[in-house]
Order: structure tokens, then sequence, then C-alpha cells
């Protein structure tokens, strides 16, 4: 074997050998854990709901899957202690067009806090049905870490969200 092969075979087991035991951090390859959580909620009147696990809940992503069933403008986000807000859901049919989509069990705890005034903002187009959206939360940079957070939920007069499940990532 030439000295030009045995070289190139050095060099390639080599980039292989630091591949394999930087464990992704060399090629970016994350791991992370998918959690989902059942919830089967009726919500017809705007409420928080808290969400915590245990002593803390480390947070890198949260979806959301549901239905809206009536014509009313349903919106959902994600609160921190520190007054952080994002996003989770919104039926705007302008929201939709633009809206970045990502799709086990865990002792998640998800209870009614208390009810909300508000009502969500009136979009001029809204639609019901399925969805499955985390808007603002599908990446939350830096991952928010707490005791606890709130899951908004803000439904129009006449209109009902059913809250399947939470799906969330730490």
């Amino acid at each position: 074997m030439s000295y030009r092969m045995f070289c190139s075979v050095c060099v390639l087991f080599l980039f292989v050998g630091i591949l394999f035991f930087s464990e992704g951090e060399l090629t970016g390859l994350a791991t992370m854990t998918v959690f989902e959580k059942e919830l089967d909620l009726v919500i017809d009147t705007s409420q928080s709901f808290v969400v915590k696990q245990g002593d803390s809940l480390r947070l890198s992503s949260l979806s959301v899957e549901g239905e809206v069933v009536g014509s009313g403008s349903v919106e959902i986000e994600l609160v921190n202690k520190n007054s952080g807000k994002k996003r989770v859901f919104v039926n705007s049919e302008a929201v939709l067009r633009q809206r970045n989509m990502q799709g086990i069990a865990a002792p998640l705890e998800v209870s009614p806090a208390y009810m909300l005034a508000e009502q969500p903002k009136k979009s001029v187009s809204t639609y019901n049905g399925m969805f499955f959206s985390c808007d603002e939360a599908c990446s939350l940079v830096p991952v928010w870490e707490e005791e606890e957070y709130f899951l908004n939920v803000y439904v129009d007069h006449g209109t009902r969200v059913i809250l399947k499940k939470i799906v969330y990532t730490s």
C-alpha cells in the first residue's frame, strides 16, 4: 500500500473517530426528550391554567393540540413568572398562513388557576376545526426553567376550544 493511501485511511479514521466521540457537539446534532400530556379540556370562557411538574419544569418548546368549535377568536399563550409571554396558538387565518408547525408521558400537572376577564384579540378572519400549533413557543431560547407556568386560554363568547394535549420538550 502506498504512503498516500495509508495517510488517507488514517485521516479518514481520525475524522470518523472525532465525530463519533464528540457525541453530536461537533456536528450540531442535538438530542432532546419529547413529552406528551393528554388533557381533554373543554374551555368556553377565558381562563388560565397552572402548568407544573414537581419542583421545576424545564421547557425548550411547547405545542398544543385541539379543536376550535365556533366562529369566534381563540388565543393560547404560555406565560412564565417573569412575565415572559409566548403565543402558542391563535385561530387567525392570517397567522395560519405564516405558522411554523412542529410537531412519552410525564407527570405534568395542568389545573385551572383563575378566570381571565380579557377576551382574545378580534381577528378579521378566523377558522374552526383541528389544530396542532406552537407559534412563538416552538423554540424557547434561552430555555425556560421555572417552578410553574401559566397557559392562558382566551375564548370569544359562543366559541369553545377543546384542548386535547400538550407536547413539550425539555
